[in-house]
């Protein structure tokens, strides 16, 4: 029965990304919260969250539903220091709702003690009387409102963004019962119960706590064991993802991940703020301000090194761009973004057979990642091999992550060769406007293909999103002088 039944499901996954920063609300939202950006959003993600389970109730009335609804992390909008996410393992970031519904729930029920998202998919499954997940760390919660009075397990919490993204320490915690644990360089305890905002150390008074908590955590660390991929996502999937940040390459050889030691993220905190504000700055097409941001920071590890290589390359500062970039190989030499960036200053530089080799050694980190790729073939461009380069291209669009930007230079390619190229275009869609260099790169096509009107259109469209772009009021210019 309860085999037949888990055959019927129909499981749906809805992802709403819009609470994130920077915080810019669809303008009916802006009005209504025009001093709390944040909470337009959240907002803008709620009504939509109410079209969706409306829809459903609709095509689906008999009361069937099963509804989870919660979240990946919170916000830290300031809280110790920290904006956004992801540099700390405060509850301001860590406490996120879950919220069930349906069958087998029952209304107006609150479960006050703590659990994870880890127990999560044990839940769902048991309430749709499916078989359980073998080897999994999370549990049944459906006792947890059944009157199972069974004591909370302690809840482990991590952040290894401060390591991957800044070479700082890694974060590791445990919740169990009232207090907080944090591992840290400079280690914490809180009393959550009564203070819940988690601003006094306890670490120096309750030394049996932390140690106590301390081997929990050990415990915690030894049982894991090694993770495999639970899922292959497909190009399109793996494209959207790496463009949402979700999704990076696979380093060559094994990092070990977790240790706690080196800089406390409490520390560089400031730092990292400053690499925001630089992202936004460089987001606004403003890559010298960027950088300026980030003058003062010692360092700053392997993200802000590759940050600067590229806003150098934007700002045709190649001599930096390439100091930034051997940086950032220096600190992580088995990543491969690191050897794309370097390649593209080399490029810049006129250094090309030093960049093929580190476009080709990020190839060689990760097999079919399409940066190095297109990179190749600019490079097979630039010295006329327009069959090598649209190879490379064509490699770059069939890898397992996709690209945009190799379905729109292989579109100009073919474009300028009088081939039809509607399919990849279709396939890059409105980034062909909203990228200046991919409009300037299509324009160019179609003007040595004669078709100096569609260029122009082109030119013009990306012109109205890029205003700030010289290269696009100049090659609009140069289309109606001609």
């Amino acid at each position: 029965m309860a085999g037949e039944r888990a055959a019927a499901l129909l499981p749906v996954w809805v992802h709403l990304f819009d609470p994130h920063a920077d915080y810019r609300p669809p303008p009916g939202f802006q009005a209504v919260f025009p001093d709390d950006p944040y909470a337009g959003e959240i907002a803008f993600a709620d009504s939509q969250l109410g079209r969706l389970l409306d829809a459903i109730e609709r095509r689906h009335p008999d009361g069937r539903t099963l509804v989870a609804v919660t979240s990946d992390h919170g916000e830290g909008l300031g809280d110790h220091g920290e904006v956004t996410h992801s540099l700390g393992i405060y509850d301001t970031t860590q406490r996120v709702p879950l919220v069930l519904n349906g069958p087998g729930v029952p209304g107006a029920t609150v479960v006050r003690r703590t659990v994870g998202l880890v127990d999560l998919a044990p839940t769902l499954l048991a309430l749709v009387g499916a078989e359980p997940l073998a080897g999994t760390d999370g549990v049944d919660l459906v006792g947890s409102w059944s009157g199972d009075a069974s004591e909370a397990r302690p809840v482990y919490v991590e952040t290894l963004a401060t390591q991957i993204d800044f070479g700082w320490s890694a974060l590791l915690g445990i919740r169990s019962g009232r207090y907080k644990y944090i591992r840290a360089p400079r280690p914490e305890l809180y009393d959550i119960e009564n203070d819940p905002s988690e601003t006094r150390d306890l670490s120096a008074e309750r030394p049996e706590q932390m140690a106590e908590l301390s081997a929990i955590l050990d415990e915690r660390l030894a049982a894991a064991g090694e993770l495999a991929p639970a899922i292959d996502p497909d190009p399109a999937a793996r494209a959207r993802l790496r463009e949402l940040g979700y999704l990076a390459g696979e380093p060559a050889v094994p990092v070990e991940l977790g240790p706690v030691g080196g800089l406390d993220p409490k520390d560089g905190m400031a730092d990292a703020l400053r690499l925001m504000r630089a992202m936004v700055l460089r987001g606004q097409g403003r890559p010298l301000a960027a950088l300026g941001v980030l003058e003062n920071i010692e360092g700053g590890g392997h993200m802000v090194n590759l940050f600067r290589s590229a806003a150098a390359v934007e700002l045709g500062n190649a001599e930096a761009a390439e100091r930034f970039a051997r940086e950032a190989v220096a600190e992580r030499p088995a990543f491969a973004n690191g050897h794309v960036l370097l390649g593209e200053a080399l490029a810049a530089r006129g250094r090309a057979e030093r960049a093929a080799a580190s476009y080709e050694e990020a190839l060689r980190i990760e097999p079919g990642l399409p940066a190095a790729s297109i990179g190749l073939g600019r490079l097979a461009e630039a010295r006329g091999d327009r069959r090598e380069a649209a190879r490379l291209y064509e490699r770059a669009v069939g890898s397992r992550q996709g690209s945009a930007e190799g379905a729109w230079r292989l579109a100009a390619l073919r474009i300028e060769t009088g081939e039809d190229a509607a399919a990849l275009l279709d396939e890059v869609g409105d980034l062909a406007y909203r990228d200046p260099e991919a409009a300037l790169r299509l324009a160019r096509a179609e003007r040595a293909a004669g078709r100096d009107d569609a260029a122009e259109a082109r030119l013009r469209k990306a012109f109205r999103q890029n205003r700030r772009s010289a290269a696009l009021a100049r090659e609009l210019g140069a289309v109606r002088r001609r």
